[in-house]
């Protein structure tokens, strides 16, 4: 039985302070980077977190995305 590995990127924080953000995947260098703006815990203003994670040794399989602003 072949392995199927699930990668979740999650664009939430436990305050749910999120104002924008996107992630996009790159199917031909198994590459998926993302941004967000949040707000901080404490204090004024907001920050721009990054990320980038590469992935090699497999193609891709389904890909799915979800918007949980949209969520019931």
């Amino acid at each position: 039985m072949p392995y199927s590995p699930v990668v979740l990127v999650d664009l939430t924080d436990l305050s749910n302070s999120r104002s924008n953000g996107g992630v996009q995947v790159d199917f031909k260098t198994g590459r998926i980077v993302g941004f967000g703006t949040f707000s901080p815990s404490f204090g004024i203003g907001t920050y721009d977190p990054f990320f980038c994670a590469d992935f090699h040794g497999a193609e891709p399989g389904s890909i799915r995305a979800e918007d949980s602003s949209i969520a019931e």
